[in-house]
């Protein structure tokens, strides 16, 4: 049967399945609910077909999928939509007519409290007591398919208010279509009835896997189903939906059938041993720990050449901790695929919103249908942040953040499809730290689900303690982690360093490999002046006047801005030496338009890249310095953080060898040796013990603000160790030290060793301040345990919970805010789109948009809501009454 779309007013003869209406209301073009439904089986058996999946599908089955299996799987995708029939939804051909949906009805025939008067007629019309032949997991696997609107359809709803629509009408007879649709299943896939063979399979991880399949297919189909008709057959067109997205390899595959290019040709340089060994070595799970510009980026990239051409996965997703640090890496990555795959490379995507637009090449294309999701969405939050990126992990190779990955662990809407995209990839997360509990724990399922599929993930960290790296290895062995014996800090110090470890189910291998570079030897200070910002940047301006390139790293946007305030107020006429875009004195964080934000990056690696001018300069930013970009600073200034992020920081200092001089491309002889000052509070930490003290907080600590915990670093315990490090340890030796300096801060005995030297008065205040750190760390792992998506349980009892909290926490319930044509940005080229975080707009209803108006006082704009308005600037996007 070949794919049929009806254009016009015709009248129909057989229930709709898609249809679209004009402004007027009149129907423009319909498809019948068989082609649809053809159409979605289509796809299914296609992407079941991909070698990927087939193998994903066959480790969760126990067993390769036979044609048989197959061909019940299209059978009971074909039935996705059965609930379409139902004479309220398909009276809604009339634009005017009351919004009754196709999934909540189905409960009246199937639901756990059906309409017993209709439960017989439609158990028969289904044909139930046949398909019950086929196993235990046909219930299940049907459950999952009514679900393919990205959550567990309402089975427990009472079905008695849908029954009416069941019940024959002058407009139609339900219950006789349901049999026709069932029939038509029957002729379309003979195969499905054949005897003999095993029952489908019925695993839970099998049938939540199919769920994420079923709703990737319905994406798909409905994507295109206004297309124009030719004799193409269905299944060659659901072939090329597949190619054109990248969900099929093997046309990319095909490309590197003599062989991966060497290392050389892929990164213009010979490889380091960290990158040879990262590439060989076997493992599903492999852990490479080496220091911070020694090229892992272009080890997991060879890494997955490998794995890709030899039919291991058939993708990659590189997960990096922000919005900015994936875009920063977004070049080097396309760079690397454009050579791979030098004949024509496959769709490839940032995943990051406000980055690129949502119809990049590779992503699924819209399917949006309010047709369809009216029932389940009383409102479709079309500018959450969240919901973008969902459609990207279908991309062959995708770029993105480490939040929109977590989301398929999560029980919320469309984690399955995540999951199902995700399952085929090389799954590569950077720069993994101790992060906090929360977020660990969610890591921990995300690895747990994706290597139990089959899958292979890669992490990349220059300073993973030594206890969170046990936690990864365990989980990757199916073990759980709260067995996991202690590990002396002394054994985690001893550990080598750069090493690379790999795991497949319980056996671990670890390979120690040489550094990339020679050491790097750093002068560490503390300057108590962290509240100072006068101060700040006058110690940033007396370097720089002597050649020195200086970063200053703040913990909060707020610090950055006051800082880049004094320093160009002290400053004056000295333009020289503030870092500026487009004659714009500004500063580098997070809460820049795309546009600008691109631009910043740019500037920022041109001023104190490798290939950096002559002169000092000031930069001044946030955390989004620390990663991905390529920065080369003689001194660095930089906030008290956790050790682990100091290093980070570190990182950005003497990137690269350079001579010592004055001329081009040369580094000043006075900072020959490079330099990290560490501001830290005057009074010390024990006053920031509270969290109901009030006042800037520096990001240390944390504060109780209407109820809610809020801090970036609020580990107190572990920044007071890493104080200290400073005063132990004047000269750092990188990357001899890096084991060392991260267990004497981070491991559980270093700080209980620092508790127990705390003077006695002060002892109880640190002890308790602990005990509130670790109920936190207690209460959030348990919210991560609470919230995960259990792919080793039943699908119908892992139900979505409420999206709006879990979002909220993984900052994916930011607002995108489109701005409008002809915008002009602060550094005076066009503005398409901001990103808002979430707590900037916290009264402000989702749906609300912004007035948005030019800036008052400078170059930018203002947005307005009721009560709230935001100014964006040359300093950023902040709340206009200061403060950020």
């Amino acid at each position: 049967m070949k794919g049929e779309t009806k254009r016009g007013q015709a009248e129909l003869t057989e229930p709709w399945g898609k249809l679209a209406h004009d402004a007027s209301g009149r129907v423009v073009a319909v498809q019948t609910l068989r082609d649809h439904s053809a159409d979605v089986a289509a796809v299914l058996r296609a992407l079941v077909e991909v070698d990927g999946v087939s193998a994903r599908l066959a480790v969760l089955a126990g067993r390769p999928l036979d044609p048989t299996t197959v061909a019940r799987l299209e059978y009971l995708t074909y039935l996705h939509d059965c609930g379409k029939v139902n004479r309220g939804f398909q009276a809604r051909i009339v634009q005017s007519a009351p919004v009754i949906g196709h999934i909540k009805p189905l409960a009246a025939l199937f639901g756990r409290v059906p309409d017993k008067s209709l439960m017989i007629a439609g158990y028969d019309a289904i044909g139930a007591e046949h398909l019950a032949r086929w196993g235990d997991g046909v219930t299940s696997l049907l459950d999952a398919i009514f679900s393919h609107h990205g959550r567990a359809w309402p089975a427990d709803e009472p079905g008695v208010g849908q029954a009416r629509y069941w019940k024959p009408g002058p407009d139609g007879e339900p219950i006789a279509e349901l049999r026709r649709l069932r029939l038509d299943a029957d002729s379309e896939f003979p195969r499905a009835h054949a005897l003999d063979v095993p029952d489908l399979p019925g695993g839970n991880g099998f049938v939540h896997a199919i769920a994420g399949l079923v709703q990737l297919a319905d994406w798909i189909a409905s994507s295109d189903w206004q297309r124009i008709i030719t004799t193409e057959a269905r299944s060659e067109w659901a072939q090329r939906q597949l190619r054109r997205i990248g969900l099929d390899p093997a046309p990319w595959r095909a490309q590197l059938v003599s062989g991966v290019p060497a290392f050389s040709d892929l990164f213009r340089g010979e490889p380091y041993e960290t990158q040879t060994v990262t590439q060989s070595v076997g493992g599903r799970l492999v852990i490479l720990e080496s220091e911070t510009g020694s090229g892992k980026t272009e080890a997991a990239l060879h890494r997955f050449s490998r794995l890709f051409a030899d039919g291991s996965v058939d993708g990659l997703y590189f997960a990096l901790p922000t919005r900015t640090a994936a875009a920063q890496i977004h070049a080097r990555v396309a760079a690397f695929v454009a050579r791979l795959w030098s004949a024509g490379p496959p769709p490839f995507v940032l995943a990051v919103p406000g980055y690129l637009d949502d119809d990049a090449d590779g992503s699924l294309p819209s399917a949006s249908d309010s047709l369809d999701e009216a029932e389940q969405d009383s409102r479709i939050a079309r500018t959450w942040a969240a919901e973008h990126p969902k459609r990207y992990f279908s991309a062959l190779v995708g770029v993105g953040t480490i939040d929109q990955a977590l989301l398929a662990a999560l029980r919320v809407k469309h984690a399955h499809l995540r999951g199902a995209s995700l399952m085929r990839h090389l799954l590569v997360v950077d720069e993994v730290h101790a992060s906090d509990a929360y977020m660990r724990g969610l890591l921990l399922q995300l690895l747990t689900d994706h290597l139990a599929t089959g899958g292979h993930a890669l992490l990349l960290s220059a300073t993973l303690g030594a206890e969170v790296r046990e936690a990864f290895l365990t989980a990757a062995s199916g073990e759980r982690v709260a067995d996991l014996a202690p590990i002396p800090i002394e054994t985690a110090i001893a550990r080598p360093y750069p090493l690379v470890s790999a795991s497949e189910g319980r056996l671990v291998t670890e390979t120690p490999v040489a550094a990339r570079r020679r050491e790097k030897r750093v002068r560490m200070h503390e300057v108590p002046s962290i509240e100072d910002a006068d101060a700040i940047a006058t110690l940033a301006l007396r370097a720089a006047r002597e050649g020195a390139k200086v970063l200053v790293v703040r913990n909060s946007v707020a610090g950055a801005i006051e800082v880049q305030s004094a320093l160009e107020r002290l400053a004056d006429s000295d333009e020289r030496v503030v870092f500026r875009l487009a004659g714009q004195a500004t500063l580098h964080h997070g809460r820049f338009a795309r546009e600008d934000r691109r631009a910043l990056d740019s500037a920022v690696e041109v001023h104190l890249g490798k290939n950096r001018p002559a002169g000092g300069l000031v930069l001044v930013g946030t955390q989004t310095l620390e990663q991905s970009l390529d920065i080369d600073s003689d001194v660095l200034v930089t906030d008290l953080c956790p050790v682990d992020v100091l290093l980070q920081r570190i990182g950005r200092l003497h990137r690269h060898v350079r001579s010592v001089g004055t001329r081009e491309g040369e580094r000043a002889p006075l900072f020959a040796t490079a330099s990290g000052h560490v501001l830290s509070p005057r009074d010390g930490l024990r006053p920031l013990l509270s969290p109901r003290r009030r006042g800037q907080r520096h990001g240390l600590g944390f504060a109780l603000v209407n109820g809610e915990v809020r801090g970036v670093y609020p580990d107190l315990a572990v920044s007071e160790a890493t104080r200290r490090l400073l005063t132990a340890y004047p000269e750092w030796r990188i990357p001899e030290m890096n084991r060392l300096v991260v267990e004497r801060a981070l491991h559980s005995e270093a700080i209980a060793e620092l508790l127990a030297d705390m003077p006695a008065d002060e002892r109880t205040e640190w002890q308790r301040h602990r005990l509130e750190v670790e109920g936190q760390v207690i209460a959030l792992g348990q919210v991560a345990r609470d919230n995960v998506l259990r792919r080793d349980e039943p699908f119908m009892e892992q139900g979505a919970v409420d999206d709006a909290m879990i979002a909220t926490r993984l900052g994916a319930r930011d607002r995108l805010v489109d701005l409008p044509r002809g915008t002009a940005g602060p550094f005076g080229w066009e503005i398409r789109r901001i990103a808002v975080p979430s707590w900037m707009l916290r009264e402000v209803p989702l749906e609300a948009l912004p007035r948005v108006v030019p800036g008052v006082e400078a170059r930018g704009v203002e947005l307005e809501w009721e009560g709230t308005t935001l100014t964006y600037d040359r300093l950023g996007l902040r709340p206009k009454e200061g403060g950020a």
